[in-house]
């Protein structure tokens, strides 16, 4: 076993990046693929919440991290609350895996011409065969490298964290009405299917400061967030069971925007493997290439796998 690509024995997780926390100190290559790619990025201007309780909430989130988990029952789906997920702490910037390959670099003469372009200058996933330096296909019906894509470059979730200072003013609501409209068209021009939501972090309970609730509704209506699962309040919590309790309410929340993509990375996981052993890798192909195109296609990325690519 310890001779596969992690990508082959490691738990298919949907991604959830947190926005706006203290980056973690995770090294699984995404940062080196974010330098050498040019895609979407998603920026904050709001400062990083650095206080201790954001220190705090954030240990909580990626304590539902389960890409260390063991290959057991207890590693199993079960109930909402048990749900585990891929978790990265990102700071204020972020940049998504580009869904499509760039196009070739042109000679000036080509550049001269008036013609339509040809077909083959389609662009296409940036994995796809078709696309100039692609990987192709190793030892598989498809390259595990398009798992990884989605379980560390392209988030399922994306969950911005804002203080809501109390001396700011309106100054500070403009800002964070600012940074999730943002985000959020960054996240619909990317062509990905991902969620958003925004946690907002107050010194204060609406309660002793019953103002709160006048800026809460106005960021929500401005930013058009959905009441229920696209904006949430955290006042102050006196203890961790309180944080812990947050958290889990905010995944059984939202645990159905992340099943869609969980779904697919488990249904495509043992088609790669399974062919890894077959002597005709060729059998395959005609039985998953519309299962692979589906799958693309739910989660808002670009086909995988053409079928004429395989005919001729």
């Amino acid at each position: 076993m310890e001779d596969y690509p992690p990508s082959y024995t490691e738990h298919n997780l949907p991604l959830v990046l947190l926005l706006g926390l203290s980056p973690d100190s995770l090294d699984d290559g995404s940062s080196t693929a974010q330098r050498q790619e040019s895609g979407t990025r998603l920026h904050i201007q709001s400062p990083q919440c650095e206080s201790e309780r954001a220190h705090h909430l954030a240990q909580h989130f990626l304590a539902l991290d389960g890409t260390q988990a063991a290959w057991n029952a207890t590693a199993l789906p079960g109930p909402a609350a048990t749900m585990k997920y891929r978790m990265r702490s990102v700071g204020r910037t972020w940049t998504l895996a580009p869904r499509k390959a760039a196009p070739p670099p042109q000679s000036p003469n080509e550049g001269n011409r008036q013609s339509s372009p040809s077909k083959h200058m389609e662009l296409h996933s940036t994995l796809s065969p078709l696309s100039p330096g692609s990987p192709l296909y190793p030892d598989g019906i498809m390259t595990p490298m398009w798992l990884a894509k989605h379980q560390n470059r392209v988030p399922c979730l994306v969950i911005a964290f804002f203080e809501m200072s109390m001396s700011g003013g309106s100054s500070v609501d403009d800002t964070i009405i600012s940074d999730i409209n943002t985000v959020r068209a960054a996240l619909l021009c990317s062509g990905y299917k991902t969620k958003f939501a925004a946690i907002l972090l107050s010194e204060k309970s609406i309660v002793r400061a019953p103002e709160l609730e006048d800026r809460l509704t106005s960021i929500r209506r401005t930013a058009s967030l959905d009441s229920k699962v696209g904006l949430f309040f955290q006042p102050p919590m006196s203890s961790a069971a309180e944080v812990s309790t947050f958290v889990h309410g905010i995944f059984n929340t939202l645990q159905p925007v992340s099943e869609q993509y969980a779904e697919v990375l488990e249904v495509l996981s043992p088609l790669y493997n399974e062919s890894y052993w077959r002597q005709d890798h060729w059998l395959l192909f005609g039985e998953v290439i519309p299962l692979l195109n589906q799958a693309a296609q739910a989660v808002g990325d670009s086909e995988i796998v053409l079928a004429t690519t395989w005919e001729s």
